[in-house]
């Protein structure tokens, strides 16, 4: 390949990959969804929740990452969709711990 870029079936050029070794999450085009991962490494199903994506080696995104199919998406892509995770999170936790406190309210005397 000689420095060439590689291109998808439709001899568009497919997007390069980073030199990140780790943190690779795979997002199917097909599915419009995110891999997750198996127990053995490899992708194994699907999910809309980046919580429960998968994340890959570069070695093991780079297999999937053809610009038809897949795309590998390095984590440091997609930080801000994982901060309103965590957000979310946050605000889910707070709500039940008010439950909580409410409930333990209603129980003393």
């Amino acid at each position: 390949m000689n420095g060439e870029r590689k291109r998808d079936w439709r001899g568009r050029f497919i997007r390069k990959m980073g030199p990140q070794r780790n943190g690779w999450l795979i997002w199917s085009k097909k599915w419009d969804c995110w891999h997750r991962r198996s127990a053995t490494g490899g992708a194994c199903g699907y999910t809309h929740d980046i919580r429960s994506a998968g994340v890959f080696t570069r070695e093991k995104a780079a297999s999937y990452h053809d610009g038809h199919n897949n795309e590998a998406i390095h984590i440091s892509d997609r930080i801000d969709v994982i901060i309103g995770e965590i957000r979310k999170a946050r605000d889910e936790i707070a709500a039940l711990e008010g439950m909580i406190k409410i409930a333990r309210m209603e129980v003393q005397p």
